[in-house]
C-alpha cells in the first residue's frame, strides 16, 4: 500500500526523472510481489481506495477544513466512479455521504498540538517545538447521511 500511495502522490507531470525512474522500479517490484502472493489487482485497487479514503478523511478532520453551513468537500473519489463527500449540518455533527462504516454513528478523538511559529529552520527545530507544545484532543462524531 506504501508503494501505490508513493505512485499515486508523486507520479505527474512535475516529477523529476529520478523520481519516475524510482517510481517505475517499485512499480515493478510491486507487481512481481502481487503475483508471487497471487493477489487479484482488483483487492489491491479496493483496499488503496480504503486506505486512501481513511488518508483524506483524516487530513480533513485533522486540518478542521469540513465546510460549514451544509457546503459539501469532497473527500475523494474511488476507482468505482463513487464520489465521497463531508459537511457539517446544523447540529454540528460531520456528516459523511455515502456512509462507508458499519456503525450509523463513528465516534472520534483527534490528537494535535498547536506551535507558535509559521515556519521553522530545519526539522530539527520543528520536531523540538512540536516536543514542547502540549497534547490536545478534540472529538467529534460523524453520523451516516
Amino acid at each position: 500500500m506504501q508503494s501505490k500511495h508513493a505512485d499515486c502522490l508523486y507520479r505527474g507531470e512535475d516529477t523529476t526523472a529520478d523520481m519516475q525512474q524510482m517510481l517505475d522500479a517499485e512499480a515493478q517490484r510491486r507487481e512481481a510481489a502481487l503475483t508471487r502472493l497471487e493477489i487479484k489487482p482488483t483487492l489491491v485497487q479496493a483496499t488503496y481506495d480504503w486506505m486512501h479514503f481513511c488518508d483524506r478523511l483524516s487530513l480533513i478532520l485533522c486540518g478542521n477544513d469540513v465546510p460549514a453551513m451544509h457546503r459539501r468537500l469532497e473527500i475523494m473519489t474511488n476507482h468505482g466512479g463513487t464520489r465521497f463527500e463531508i459537511w457539517q449540518d446544523d447540529t454540528d455533527c460531520i456528516r459523511v455521504a455515502p456512509w462507508p462504516f458499519i456503525d450509523e454513528i463513528v465516534g472520534l478523538s483527534l490528537e494535535y498540538r498547536t506551535v507558535k511559529q509559521l515556519s521553522y529552520a530545519d526539522d530539527e527545530e520543528l520536531g523540538t517545538a512540536l516536543k514542547a507544545c502540549p497534547v490536545d484532543v478534540r472529538t467529534l462524531a460523524m453520523r451516516s447521511a
